[in-house]
């Protein structure tokens, strides 16, 4: 055989052989590639949400110590906003003292005891325990200002009292008369 033909040979198995190794890689290794790049997404993806997860449960976790470490700080809290048993003369104490540091003066006072439908029944079951209101119809006299005030003093008061209606009337002397219904809250 002829030197140019050994050459030609040699060529030709060498483009032969070099094909063979393209069909090999696009066949078997590319894929390959491909699945591992995939597989390192999906790895990266679960990953993530393993911290993330993680992260929650750390909070979660935090939350539940503060809670529990503050739950005396938050049950004395409730029980200054909503005290303990029905306490009629404190009641009527808190709107006697805010009405005469805002200007006004207690004209009548009556009181009702009422059932609320909400909070727990078992004692320790819960932070707060069965809820009962006070009902107060109060009479004040005095200017409008010391009035918006005396509403103002009633809604930062710690004890919870909301205001149920109020009557504006005149009365002699160019002073206001004042109804309101007031309902403050206790826990029996």
């Amino acid at each position: 055989m002829k030197e140019s033909n050994k050459r030609m040979l040699s060529l030709l198995a060498a483009f032969v052989l070099f094909l063979v190794s393209l069909f090999i890689f696009s066949s078997f290794v590319k894929p390959a590639f491909l699945e591992v790049r995939d597989l390192r997404e999906q790895l990266k993806t679960e990953r993530d949400r393993l911290n993330a997860q993680k992260n929650a449960s750390t909070a979660m976790d935090s939350f539940y110590a503060d809670y529990n470490k503050n739950a005396a700080s938050i049950k004395s809290l409730l029980e200054t906003a909503l005290p303990g048993g029905k306490d009629v003369p404190q009641s009527v104490f808190q709107v006697q003292s805010l009405s005469y540091a805002s200007g006004l003066k207690l004209r009548s006072f009556s009181v009702e005891l009422a059932n609320v439908a909400s909070g727990g029944e078992k004692a320790g079951a819960s932070l707060i325990k069965k809820v009962e209101k006070i009902e107060m119809d109060v009479k004040l006299s005095g200017k409008y200002e010391s009035f918006k005030n005396f509403l103002k003093a009633l809604e930062t008061n710690v004890k919870l009292t909301d205001v149920k209606s109020i009557d504006i009337s005149t009365a002699t002397g160019g002073d206001l008369v004042f109804g309101l219904k007031l309902n403050a809250y206790y826990q029996e």
